[in-house]
């Protein structure tokens, strides 16, 4: 196997090929990783032996090594090995598992493999090896047979074969390995099968849920200093700490102040991909500190072919405006049972007919139109749904300024929804700029813009009238200027922040694949459905519609 070596492959990759190729492609080549209860009891199995790295002790005439890292440049493979025991002059690596015994190829073809690197490095043949296992505490023997040493050169030819082809393997179908992999949520295999099964129900399996105990901090106060201490982030006034986070309890933060973020808290954020978003004081979106982008340049490249064929581009921006509309409708629908206003059941009705003309529109110019005369019949109805409006009037969509107090929400709202759909769409590795509805222009976030029409009004117009009609926001917590712009005040913009969280948390049927699931995780669901559409992996984007 003496060739010029791309990409080194380290021998753990090797197991996770045998078991699952697309997750090697994720983990290796895509570079992500994603924790559930098996990674992380896993990880905390090892720590015994991790802990004494390179450390050798001798215990009744056997010489012990731990975590000895070893490489070949003929195989090209790298690997740290547990442990090697070395018995006069007899070697033997031992690898460490969680689990239970059983004939487990991709375990054999792992241990093999470091077999082969210690033959390399001491000049010498090894007939086997030893299997640990934590469920049962059994040392299992493996010979390195002729059978296992070529499987685990195919395994090896197999993996430096995918780093250069650039195409990702095939899902795999109705497999029970899917519903304890930590890669579940980022792959999707459940919800890509049935979109592309022709059974009647598209309800998926329960899988195990992605461990995400993250919150989004938001500091909106002038002068203070976000820092890292040991394992917290920490908002620190001139007097005192305002605030603490533990590390594992963050998903992002967001910037409305004139705030210093130190430099260790970036390079924290930045490695553990928590992005940082910085915001106007009245929720203008100004950029955000992203971690380093996906690995997997082949969605962009889908991403932009998609964008340069005009057929394409308006099927997408057809499915985006499709998502609003029935939103809107659904949502104007929910809020008129107690009302029975007839002016809203006339707007519910003309959004009736105007979803029914989408697919006819062959312009996206016309498309635009459309959906602009359709978001004008949802606003003009609008203030129909506040329960107090001689205290927040509402005749119409402002936005550059807002002028009134409900605008201002309105904005500060899309703003926060557009901060989130573009981490998500950074997460996923699309360009957030490049998009279908929305056409491209400096700074402006399209493809963010056009899949965040689909939830502006079941999130960011719901978390709006609940302020206003739960009595949580009042005039008071409103500045109107000299410029006939309105703003939130400091305690105002809280109680967005606070509401808008909670309603990203709620738990909800995905009207598609009919299991709970969090509007914030659905967001990202539905970008990475999209992403399989590009890539042609589903047949058709199914906008985000409640019911």
């Amino acid at each position: 196997m003496s060739k010029k070596i791309d990409r080194w492959i380290p021998v753990s990759k090797l197991n996770t090929l045998i078991y699952c190729p697309r997750r090697f492609w994720y983990e290796h080549i895509d570079g992500i990783q994603v924790h559930n209860h098996h990674t992380i009891e896993g990880e905390i199995r090892h720590k015994h032996v991790d802990r004494q790295d390179h450390r050798t002790t001798t215990q009744k005439g056997v010489e012990t090594t731990r975590s000895l890292y070893l490489s070949s440049e003929r195989l090209g493979i790298i690997a740290k090995i547990d442990v090697v025991e070395d018995k006069q002059g007899q070697i033997r690596p031992l690898e460490y598992k969680k689990g239970r015994p059983g004939d487990w190829l991709n375990d054999k073809v792992q241990l093999c493999a470091q077999g082969m690197l210690l033959e390399e490095h001491h000049q010498i043949e090894l007939e086997f090896g030893y299997l640990y296992y934590f469920k049962t505490n059994q040392k299992i023997v493996i010979q390195f047979n002729p059978t296992l040493r070529q499987e685990t050169l195919r395994a090896i030819e197999r993996a430096q074969a995918l780093c250069t082809s650039g195409e990702m393997p095939p899902r795999l179908v109705n497999s029970n390995k899917c519903s304890s992999c930590s890669l579940e949520p980022i792959c999707l295999p459940h919800e890509t099968n049935a979109l592309q099964s022709s059974a009647s129900t598209t309800t998926t399996a329960k899988v195990l849920p992605r461990l995400d105990w993250g919150h989004t901090l938001y500091v909106d106060r002038p002068g203070v200093l976000i820092g890292k201490q040991a394992d917290q982030i920490l908002v620190k006034s001139a007097e005192s700490i305002l605030e603490k986070i533990p590390l594992v309890n963050l998903n992002q933060i967001v910037v409305a102040a004139n705030a210093t973020l130190t430099t260790p808290a970036m390079k924290w954020c930045l490695k553990h991909h928590i992005p940082v978003t910085f915001l106007s004081s009245n929720g203008r979106y100004y950029g955000s500190l992203t971690p380093e982008v996906s690995k997997n340049v082949s969605i962009r490249i889908a991403q932009f072919k998609a964008a340069f064929d005009p057929d394409c581009s308006l099927t997408f921006a057809r499915q985006f405006v499709t998502g609003k509309i029935k939103n809107m409708r659904t949502f104007l629908m929910r809020m008129n049972r107690t009302r029975n206003d007839d002016q809203i059941q006339h707007a519910v009705n003309q959004l009736k007919k105007w979803i029914r003309k989408i697919d006819k529109v062959e312009q996206l110019e016309s498309l635009l139109g459309l959906e602009g005369s359709a978001t004008a019949i949802y606003f003009g109805v609008f203030g129909k749904l506040i329960k107090t409006p001689l205290d927040f009037q509402f005749e119409a969509r402002h936005r550059r300024p807002p002028t009134d107090p409900v605008n201002a929400l309105l904005s500060l709202g899309y703003s926060l929804l557009t901060q989130d759909v573009f981490s998500a769409c950074s997460t996923v590795g699309l360009d957030p700029y490049l998009g279908y509805l929305h056409q491209p222009g400096y700074g402006k976030p399209a493809l963010a813009l056009d899949i965040m029409e689909e939830f502006r009004p079941i999130i960011v117009d719901s978390v709006v009238l609940t302020l206003i009609n739960n009595g949580m926001l009042k005039p008071t917590h409103f500045i109107q200027t000299p410029y006939q712009s309105c703003l939130l005040t400091e305690t105002g913009r809280k109680a967005v922040y606070a509401a808008y969280e909670k309603r990203m948390n709620t738990d909800i049927t995905h009207p598609v694949f009919r299991y709970t699931i969090s509007y914030r995780r659905a967001i990202e669901v539905q970008i990475r459905m999209f992403a399989k559409r590009l890539l042609g992996e589903i047949d058709t984007y199914q906008p985000f519609h409640v019911r």
